[in-house]
């Protein structure tokens, strides 16, 4: 998912939740992705696409 937008949520990566809990973290861990709690959410940003994406 984070190959097709520049963020994603747990709930919505198309395996278990325990499988995207761990790669998630995983990848905020390791400084790929930024992991931002919006309400009860936890969103994670890809944030060097973001950047690409709104470059002028």
């Amino acid at each position: 998912m984070l190959f097709e937008q520049p963020y994603c949520q747990i709930g919505r990566c198309g395996v278990s939740r325990s499988t995207a809990i761990g790669w998630l973290n995983g990848l905020a861990d390791a400084g790929m992705v930024r992991d931002v709690k919006i309400g009860r959410d936890r969103v994670f940003i890809n944030a060097e696409v973001l950047e690409l994406l709104t470059a002028p």
